[in-house]
């Protein structure tokens, strides 16, 4: 990506510049990316009820109902993009969790 970026003659130089844009090297700040990536995610109010409404499309509302949010919000929400990638997989089902088979 970094070769393809800087050079103007690689194949896909514009599909990169074009997906990525420029990259400058020398406006990276790896201690501001450590810091960030570092802090606790949290979601802002809009992004959790979204998360929330696709777990219980996901999941459906007899195991996970819009009151749930309260209880996430309890635990911390940082699990719930990692609930949504499993409930996407395609090779999850019902029984591999207890309580919702």
């Amino acid at each position: 990506m970094l070769s393809a970026s800087a050079d103007p003659s690689h194949p896909n130089h514009e599909e990169v510049l074009e997906d990525w844009g420029a990259f400058d090297p020398e406006a990276f700040d790896l201690a501001a990316v450590d810091a960030a990536l570092a802090a606790p995610w949290t979601p802002t109010d809009e992004q959790l009820d979204s998360d929330i409404e696709e777990l219980i499309a996901l999941l459906g509302s007899e195991v996970l109902d819009r009151s749930a949010r309260a209880k996430i919000l309890e635990r911390g929400a940082s699990f719930v993009p990692a609930l949504i990638a499993i409930a996407h997989d395609p090779t999850f089902t019902r029984d591999d969790a207890p309580g919702l088979g």
